[in-house]
């Protein structure tokens, strides 16, 4: 398997853990961050040092970690709301393509 084939595989297994964090509705959004960092990005970043990233890639990795934290958020897709606002909301800064890039 390519290691493009392999980045979509994984970006594709995200999106399914992510869904079954935000089943729980009593947690604070903080948790879910807490959640997300410790159950979908290990998911997402398997095998990531062997991983070539394009331009492409890398917006894939900051458009996934923008849904999760839209959906934790429980952010509308009528809001509109803008990249910056959902992070300001949130409180925290974009950390999964760094983080991608520190291990490769």
């Amino acid at each position: 398997m390519s290691a493009d084939a392999r980045i979509l595989v994984d970006l594709d297994l995200g999106p399914a853990h992510r869904s079954r964090l935000t089943a729980v509705s009593e947690l604070s959004y903080f948790t879910y961050l807490r959640l997300m960092k410790a159950l979908v990005w290990p998911v997402v970043t398997y095998s990531c040092e062997s991983w070539t990233l394009r331009k492409n890639e890398e917006t894939r990795l900051e458009a996934f970690e923008m849904k999760g934290l839209i959906k934790i958020l429980r952010v509308s897709w009528t809001a509109k709301e803008t990249n910056e606002w959902v992070l300001n909301k949130a409180g925290v800064k974009r950390e999964l393509l760094d983080t991608v890039k520190a291990r490769s």
